[in-house]
């Protein structure tokens, strides 16, 4: 199966039916992607590909709590976060990340989140050569996540770049009204896509990475507009890109709108205590907001992985260290976010469900 050049229609897949076999598509390099000015582009082995897996972490049940009813009443799920090594060879990415998704699917897991530039590495260098990297692979890219949840029955969160005007409407999802005329600087997106395959929101980052000596605002444009939580599995989820983590006031809204858990997709550069930062961060924003978080991070050169599932106490249930690619699964219990919400009254009160 071809990939397609736009996003369209999708007939999903019923939930009930066994796991189908890796598509076409997902073997072999698109064949319908535009031409992009950028070099040839080499393609991995399936041998080349994953790492021995995390087993899933159980966690006890806690009694009903406070701080809004669950979207379907209490429930478990299966979750799981994704880590890879991302070049700028998308259809190669896209290889890899597929590859995490079928493995997680294969652990029983109803969402997975991989991680920010899963589509594509961004390196500071030509903003107008990873504008066209980004344009060649945002023709295919969305449709591709779309397909592969409806295959596998599988929610995923995906960070990728969204050309200026790419949007359903004509423009980016939560891109500014007055964009400059010839900038082609895509957007830094994340996209969740439902079980059923059906495109579910499409964010782009609104705090860009002008820190610690890196200017991400020289290669990708800022989105405006605050982002709401999406709902795959049953769950709300609020969605988080990378340096908005050190933000606390962006999660906590998203916990105000009724979001059960946090996906937070990040690309973490290295550097002098950097990774106490990501692990103490990615836990406070579990613990101020008795939320789980779901922390998936890319593990390339200057990038240090360290993708992790946190329960609503802080507790890191199960994690990555910097191995290249890999998957952790875990259960989230909406009984046990309520217990621990009872417990701390620290979550912001949602709004009532009419």
């Amino acid at each position: 199966m071809a990939l397609p050049t736009s996003v369209g229609p999708f007939s999903a897949v019923c939930l009930g039916r066994s796991r189908p076999t890796q598509p076409a598509w997902a073997r072999t390099p698109p064949r319908t992607m535009p031409p992009a000015p950028v070099p040839a582009q080499s393609q991995p082995t399936r041998a080349q590909i994953g790492s021995p897996q995390h087993s899933p972490a159980k966690l006890s049940a806690g009694g009903a709590g406070w701080g809004g009813a669950c979207s379907t009443g209490y429930m478990e799920i299966t979750v799981a976060v994704g880590q890879l090594d991302p070049t700028e060879d998308a259809a190669r990415n896209w290889e890899v990340g597929f590859t995490l998704a079928r493995r997680a699917a294969e652990a029983g897991a109803e969402v997975l989140v991989l991680p920010e530039q899963a589509m594509l590495v961004q390196h500071p260098g030509d903003p107008q050569r990873f504008a066209d990297l980004a344009a060649a692979a945002w023709a295919w890219w969305p449709q591709a996540l779309r397909d592969a949840a409806g295959e596998l029955s599988l929610g995923i969160v995906a960070g990728g770049f969204a050309p200026p005007g790419s949007g359903g409407d004509g423009r980016a999802p939560g891109s500014s009204a007055a964009d400059a005329p010839g900038d082609a600087r895509p957007f830094n997106v994340l996209v969740a896509v439902d079980p059923a395959g059906e495109l579910e929101y499409c964010q782009a980052k609104t705090k860009l990475y002008d820190a610690f000596d890196f200017r991400e605002s020289g290669m990708v444009r800022p989105g405006a507009g605050d982002s709401r939580p999406v709902q795959l599995a049953g769950v709300r989820f609020g969605l988080v890109n990378c340096y908005e983590l050190r933000f606390p006031e962006l999660a906590r809204r998203l916990v105000g709108l009724g979001a059960e858990a946090l996906c937070i997709s990040a690309a973490w550069v290295r550097g002098p205590a950097k990774e106490d930062h990501w692990v103490t961060l990615a836990r406070a924003r579990a613990i101020e907001n008795s939320a789980y978080v779901l922390a998936a991070g890319t593990r390339a050169e200057d990038t240090i992985g360290r993708s992790m599932v946190i329960d609503p106490g802080g507790v890191v249930i199960a994690g990555l260290a910097d191995e290249p690619q890999g998957i952790a699964v875990a259960q989230l219990d909406t009984a046990r976010l309520r217990a621990v919400r009872e417990r701390t009254r620290s979550a912001p009160e949602p709004p009532a469900v009419s």
